[in-house]
């Protein structure tokens, strides 16, 4: 269960365990987890529970509303879509795991 940027599994919080200040918009992507992090000033994707080698200033996410809500994190069956900062510009980003 995810509330608000807390992980919790079987009672634990994973953030401690995994070391992130915020673990947000976890989903399974081919059965394995995706998810968003944040540790420290440095936003990162997580799948399968790897990081993966890039990393973002900033994630758009949260309990956003209305026309601020096109633009929260987006998970997909086989990926996620989301805006993501990085030196100053923001980018569309859109990631999708490869077939198995």
């Amino acid at each position: 269960m995810e509330i608000r940027s807390t992980l919790f599994v079987d009672g634990e919080i994973k953030n401690r365990t995994w070391g992130y200040d915020e673990i947000f918009d976890w989903h399974l992507v081919n059965e394995k987890p995706l998810f968003a992090a944040r540790r420290a000033d440095r936003f990162v994707l997580v799948y399968d529970g790897q990081e993966l080698p890039f990393t973002y200033d900033d994630i758009a996410h949260g309990d956003v509303c209305c026309e601020t809500g096109l633009y929260d994190f987006q998970p997909l069956t086989d990926g996620a879509l989301f805006y993501a900062r990085r030196d100053g510009v923001w980018f569309l980003v859109r990631i999708q795991a490869a077939g198995e």
